[in-house]
């Protein structure tokens, strides 16, 4: 996932990086330069194989990704519109 949005060189890969990356895309936009502020989507294939190998870390990985959401979600709601920043806000790390 790193690569596919562009994470910053800093992302620390594990879950709490992932985290606080995707957090940093609900708070703060950014990892995605649509117009109308859709967000990223995330397709995943052979998960299930991950599942399998790894059932914790895959049930950590689509609770991250489902609270992020809900948290971006919140936000757009409160505000009306995405949040949006420059690039240098949205890929900050150690926040």
């Amino acid at each position: 996932m790193a690569v596919a949005l562009d994470f910053p060189d800093c992302y620390g890969h594990n879950l709490d990086a992932l985290n606080d990356c995707l957090g940093d895309v609900a708070c703060y936009g950014g990892y995605d330069d649509a117009p109308e502020g859709a967000g990223p989507v995330l397709v995943f294939t052979d998960y299930d194989r991950f599942a399998t190998t790894c059932p914790r870390a895959a049930q950590v990985v689509l609770d991250i990704i489902a609270d992020q959401a809900r948290r971006a979600a919140v936000l757009r709601a409160a505000t009306g519109r995405t949040v949006r920043a420059g690039p240098s806000r949205a890929r900050r790390c150690g926040t």
